[in-house]
């Protein structure tokens, strides 16, 4: 599927330049993530269209409240994808046998939490842009024994770098506010250009509504850096 597909995607880390992204390889043996790349997530939203982070910073506030990303001031960059980017989209075992099949497969350790085979990323990042592992993916996929076991949430792991469009706004999360249920919507961390913010399709810290995203019922990723 082209990037043009994706909903709209967050980077929670620091503000990044995307001169610093590596593509994507093979790490060690058994570990079933990319060495290298950039880790997004979808994000999320109020009720009114305010952004309130990302499908990991949320996974996060349930599972690892004391990790940097979901913490008040942590910063949120949007992140694009140039719309021709291609992007293998993961939504259940049948998307993942046919990409295992075209881009190959490594041997895991027996130790291996994540089955016996994962994914040559090398040979993905020849097919494939970047891959989407929806929440469907992760609820059929993202069990103790599944190859994509420890991924947590809804994801995008950029492959070929080449593929990021500019940096969109950075946001700062804020503190809950007292007495009121649910997270508040990030604000702009900096003074924003209004013509810049315009060109690039945002004000204030909204973009526009997010295009359908296959089978997105719930979080689901691991503290990874960023995302």
């Amino acid at each position: 599927m082209p990037g043009a597909g994706l909903p709209p995607l967050g980077f929670a880390g620091p503000p990044y330049h995307p001169a610093g992204v590596r593509p994507a390889g093979n790490d060690i043996p058994g570990r079933n993530k990319p060495a290298g790349g950039l880790w997004l997530a979808p994000v999320t939203r109020a009720p009114g269209g305010g952004i309130t982070g990302t499908a990991w910073t949320r996974y996060c506030e349930r599972n690892h409240h004391l990790h940097a990303g979901p913490q008040p001031g942590a910063r949120l960059t949007l992140v694009p994808l140039r719309a021709t980017a291609r992007v293998a989209a993961v939504s259940g075992p049948g998307d993942f046998s046919a990409l295992a099949a075209d881009a190959g497969t490594v041997t895991n350790p027996p130790q291996s939490l994540a089955g016996a085979a994962g994914l040559d990323w090398e040979g993905v990042r020849r097919l494939a842009d970047a891959v989407w592992l929806t929440s469907d993916g992760v609820a059929s996929l993202g069990g103790f024994g599944d190859p994509f076991y420890w991924w947590d949430a809804e994801t995008v792991i950029v492959l070929q770098p080449g593929v990021l469009a500019a940096p969109g706004c950075v946001l700062a999360r804020p503190a809950p506010s007292r007495g009121r249920r649910g997270q508040p919507a990030y604000a702009p961390a900096e003074p924003q250009d209004p013509a810049a913010a315009a060109a690039r399709g945002f004000t204030a810290g909204r973009e526009p509504p997010p295009a359908p995203s296959p089978g997105r019922r719930g979080p689901g990723l691991a503290p990874e850096p960023g995302r």
